[in-house]
């Protein structure tokens, strides 16, 4: 497989640093004035390259410019192979700048992100660790904490890095974990940045949490979106279970086909009746959508301007496998101001043509 780059003639360059732009993942960039309907036929290949090891991507470039490396200042495009490769390629050349090596463990669906000073770019390898690597010469950080394990399995979403409204940046990273036969238990790391202190919530056991390996035979309430989100709004983060093998939903232990909303720092709060998250959704159909492996969050989550409606100031849009649309209320997911609540959602739209 190779690396397409596609590029207008008066383009000016920014910063991409993760999947989908910020980690709302809106995509919307404010920045970009110069590409519109207009002109985007104008686009044209700018270079096409191989990838490393034929290592094939399942995830999304990430871009940063002016970058200082030994070759001079260059812009820069990175990419993550299933299997781990990560490669800089020049942005206006596509010549490999740098490039580290394949990794041991199961491939990935991930993407890697650049933290906000601009210095490192992070990793979900295959090997069960986010991995922190100079932008400039991809030297590994070998210090402080780095490499943080997240417990291996698929890192099945691409990376998200979010500033929270105490000022602490951390990393999400959501993983399908290890378990019995080929299904792990999924769960979601959250890594502190400037520490590497971590928090797990585990969807198959979320009265065990910080532990990779929870006490339960139950598997499958693996993560399925493409990227984790963060509402700065709410300062919550929202990450979705989908399923793969199992059929309970128990609320407080056993979460599949549910969207959960943490702290930013992940943690969970855990009584007698089990671990929570700060709120929750899942369908009242979920038994249903569990056996026809029909995971309501694959699409991911769109945000919507933030007083879009009066009344639910805070909305989200989830595309689902099950050909359906859902608007959730983030600010209250159930409606019944709590986790562990069926059903809530402000309006289900069928739409056949999803596939």
């Amino acid at each position: 497989m190779a690396l397409a780059i596609w590029t207008c003639s008066t383009a000016r360059a920014y910063n991409w640093l993760q999947f989908q732009f910020g980690p709302d993942k809106t995509g919307n960039n404010t920045s970009e004035t110069t590409v519109n309907a207009s002109n985007v036929s104008q686009l044209q290949l700018l270079f096409d390259v191989a990838l490393p090891g034929s290592d094939n991507p399942d995830g999304a470039p990430v871009y940063l410019s002016n970058v200082s490396t030994s070759s001079g200042t260059r812009n820069l495009v990175f990419v993550q192979g299933e299997n781990g490769h990560l490669t800089a390629f020049d942005a206006n050349s596509g010549a490999i700048i740098w490039s580290n090596g394949s990794m041991s463990g199961s491939y990935g669906n991930t993407a890697p992100a650049i933290d906000p000073d601009l210095l490192y770019i992070y990793e979900s390898g295959p090997d069960g660790n986010v991995h922190k690597f100079n932008v400039g010469d991809g030297s590994e950080v070998k210090t402080g904490g780095w490499p943080v394990s997240t417990g291996g399995g698929k890192a099945s979403s691409q990376l998200t890095i979010a500033t929270a409204a105490d000022g602490n940046t951390y990393i999400y990273c959501a993983n399908e974990g290890t378990g019995s036969g080929t299904f792990g238990k999924g769960h979601e790391t959250v890594i502190n940045l400037a520490t590497a202190t971590e928090h797990v919530f585990n969807n198959c056991a979320s009265e065990q949490p910080d532990t990779f390996n929870p006490s339960t035979s139950t598997t499958g309430c693996r993560p399925w979106s493409r990227s984790t989100i963060f509402d700065a709004a709410l300062n919550r983060v929202f990450f979705q279970t989908g399923n793969n093998s199992g059929t309970n939903w128990v609320a407080g232990h056993v979460w599949r086909e549910s969207w959960l909303a943490l702290a930013p720092d992940g943690s969970t709060t855990t009584n007698s009746s089990g671990g929570w998250p700060v709120d929750s959704y899942t369908p009242t159909n979920w038994s249903s959508l569990v056996n026809g492996d029909e995971d309501i969050g694959t699409g991911g989550m769109a945000l919507l301007p933030v007083g879009y409606s009066s009344k639910y100031p805070y909305l989200g849009v989830s595309p689902g496998k099950d050909k359906n649309i859902r608007i959730l209320n983030l600010a209250n997911l159930s409606g019944k101001g709590a986790p562990g609540n069926l059903g809530g959602e402000l309006s289900i739209y069928s739409f056949s043509a999803m596939n």
